[in-house]
């Protein structure tokens, strides 16, 4: 997961997310676009993890969501995932 946090417009949202999922390893857009729907949801029901970051008001936080599997995932475990990198991003965040 990579993540930036940079000054914020008055227009900018805090939290900015970007989903991606590579033609590399997946051919079929079918399947790009089911992992694509997976994580927009994930995202979605999770999103309030994300707002109570504490971000300074003049700085927002724009996420890129990269997908490096080789086969799609369950919903469950995507979640996992999701969850786990949100601890890290928090963790780092308190300790810079």
């Amino acid at each position: 997961m990579n993540y930036l946090i940079q000054s914020k417009t008055n227009e900018a949202p805090a939290v900015q997310v970007m989903f991606s999922v590579s033609k590399k390893r997946f051919k079929k857009a079918t399947d790009r676009n089911r992992v694509n729907r997976l994580l927009r949801e994930v995202y979605r029901l999770n999103q309030h993890q994300l707002q109570g970051l504490s971000l300074p008001e003049d700085q927002q936080l724009a996420m890129a969501l990269i997908y490096t599997g080789q086969e799609i995932l369950s919903f469950q475990v995507l979640k996992a995932s999701f969850l786990q990198c949100i601890q890290k991003l928090e963790r780092k965040m308190n300790h810079a």
